[in-house]
């Protein structure tokens, strides 16, 4: 009998979190006004573009605004994502910015933690930032989570665009460091930050 109960409890509790994990991600708040069908991009300007071998990450600094009054606006960056097999594009407002420039930071400091910045140091080092946002998300959310990487042949970024699941790609920048990201993310706030 509690062979029994405990299985049950086992495969619902197992069921549970396929459910979570496979539920549709939600969208950041400043992707949910981008899709609106009233809604305008009235400025857009490239700030960045980061590219190794096939994968480029691309930072534009965008304004977006509804047709109707009362007008609302919104502001923030879109990174475009492209790999040989895969695309994407995320969209962060101040809020979301935020939390993948301290995701950075921390992967910044992990870094120096491990020793990772020493080119004698080798074998696959992934390490995730540590991070809530990236590594316990709820509910699950579309944004951009950043890693690292070192083997005997290359280091660099790992970028996955999803909070919480490993089912989606990664877009490999090898030979790039986080702060790139990071100048890469701030170009785009600069830009944001210097229009009226």
């Amino acid at each position: 009998m509690y062979k029994t109960i405990m299985s049950v409890v086992l495969i619902l509790m197992a069921l549970q979190c396929w459910g979570e994990e496979n539920r549709g991600l939600l969208a950041t708040p400043l992707e949910e006004f981008a899709h609106r069908s009233n809604v305008n991009i009235i400025f857009a300007q490239e700030a960045a573009h980061i590219s190794s071998d096939k994968t480029s990450v691309t930072i534009t600094a965008i304004v977006l605004e509804t047709e109707e009054q009362p007008i609302q606006e919104m502001r923030g960056i879109r990174v475009n994502l492209a790999n040989e097999k895969s695309t994407d594009q995320v969209y962060l407002d101040a809020q979301g910015i935020s939390e993948v420039l301290s995701d950075v930071k921390l992967l910044r400091q992990a870094i120096i933690l491990e020793g990772l910045e020493n080119e004698e140091v080798y074998g696959m080092k992934i390490r995730g930032t540590g991070s809530r946002w990236c590594l316990h998300p709820k509910p699950l959310v579309h944004t951009l989570c950043p890693e690292y990487y070192r083997t005997q042949e290359s280091s660099g970024i790992m970028i996955r665009p999803v909070k919480g699941t490993t089912n989606v790609p990664w877009f490999l920048l090898s030979g790039h460091k986080p702060v790139e990201l990071e100048d890469a993310i701030n170009a785009g706030v600069l830009i944001l930050d210097n229009i009226k």
